[in-house]
Order: structure tokens, then sequence, then C-alpha cells
């Protein structure tokens, strides 16, 4: 490369470079003033938690970073676009599949800002700090639960699922948390099933669920 490309490079390098921090900087202000921060993240991030994920892919310049979500419920997904438009302003894209919607954006602002917050990794998601556990609870077990006579949980990771055992012991739900081994490589499970009426009945009145199938479900469970 000749002197002045190079030196061409470098000053392009630079311009992009403060182009991004200008337009982070901008998003940072924005969601540092949305009066509704706490609940839109206690949402969002019990959603990722359960049915997405945030990536972090290297690039030739940088990083790039990609959050997806697959709901398989139309007030999940009404939910999920309200919260994240209500805190960073814009709409993901979203395409419907046969029996859920893919929910998609690549921005390394919204991106960096989620994975600030916590790790959401499937083997290693983590409650958050600062949230409301109720509404991370909700957008949780949302995606998660199986709901019949009973409300079952099941992950195969140990201490995110006991830390959702220790809210459920502080909220008063009672329940079973257990694990249980199939077989195979890396193959156990952890379970949180709550099965009593009066339990699951406590469970509906402090958590219950944004997914209307789930939510009509728990009613029939309870005979409401």
């Amino acid at each position: 490369m000749s002197e002045r490309k190079a030196i061409i490079s470098k000053r392009n390098r630079r311009v992009a470079i403060n182009r991004w921090q200008n337009a982070y900087s901008y998003k940072r202000a924005v969601i540092e003033s949305n009066s509704n921060k706490k609940f839109n993240y206690s949402i969002l991030l019990g959603f990722l938690a359960g049915d997405g994920s945030v990536q972090k892919r290297k690039t030739k310049s940088g990083f790039r970073y990609q959050v997806d979500f697959f709901p398989d419920d139309d007030y999940m997904l009404e939910i999920y676009l309200h919260c994240f438009n209500d805190l960073y302003k814009c709409y993901p894209t979203v395409k419907k599949h046969n029996n859920y919607y893919s929910v998609r954006i690549s921005s390394n602002v919204i991106g960096k800002d989620l994975l600030d917050k916590c790790d959401l990794s499937t083997n290693d998601w983590v409650i958050p700090e600062n949230i409301d556990i109720i509404f991370w609870l909700r957008a949780f077990y949302s995606c998660e639960a199986y709901v019949g006579k009973y409300i079952r949980l099941q992950t195969v990771n140990y201490c995110g699922m006991k830390s959702v055992s220790l809210f459920l012991d502080g909220l008063n739900v009672n329940h079973r948390f257990y694990s249980y081994d199939p077989g195979g490589a890396n193959s156990k499970v952890y379970i949180i099933i709550i099965m009593r009426k009066k339990s699951i009945y406590r469970f509906s009145k402090l958590i219950g669920f944004f997914h209307a199938r789930k939510e009509t479900k728990l009613m029939q469970a309870l005979h409401l």
C-alpha cells in the first residue's frame, strides 16, 4: 500500500470510529432518558434468556452484534416489540414462519447494551441485577414453561434455575427443584415444577404469562 493510501485508510478508519462513537453516545442518551427502562429491560432480558440470543461475531473491522428472538405467540411478539421500541426507539425485522416468528436486529449499540446487563447464553444465563423480578419471571416463563395440570420449567442451566427457585421461594410459590439425567454427554437438565393448585393459583396472581395460549391453559388448570 502506498503512503498516500495508508494515510487515507487511517483517516477513513478514524472517521468511522468517530461516527460510531457519536451514534453510540446518542443511543445511550436515549436509553438512559427512558423512564420505563427498568420495566423494558426486565421483559426483554427475560425473553432473550428464554427464546433468544445476543451474538457477538468477529469481523474484519471489529465485532458485529446480532439480537434474535423466536416467539411462538402473537402476544409475546407484541410485548417484545413494544418494549424494544420503547427502549431503543427502533424496531427489529420480523419474519413469520409456520408456528413461530424470527425477530432480528443487527446493532452493535443494542447488542452491547444487552450483554452489558447480563450473560444470555443457553448454559450460563443469569437473572440480571436492578430489574423487576416479576416481569423477568413472567417473560422467561412465557418462553420456557410447559403448562398443563402443573407448570414445569426445564433448562440445562443449574445456576440460573437455582436463582429462579430462590425467587419463587421468596414469593412463597411452593415448588420442587430437581435434576434429571436421561443419559448421554451433557444431557443433565434441571426442572422446576409447580403442582399444588394453591401454588399454581399464587403463581397466576403474582407472575402469570405474556403468552396467550399458556395463560388460557393456566386458567383452565385453575377452572377459572
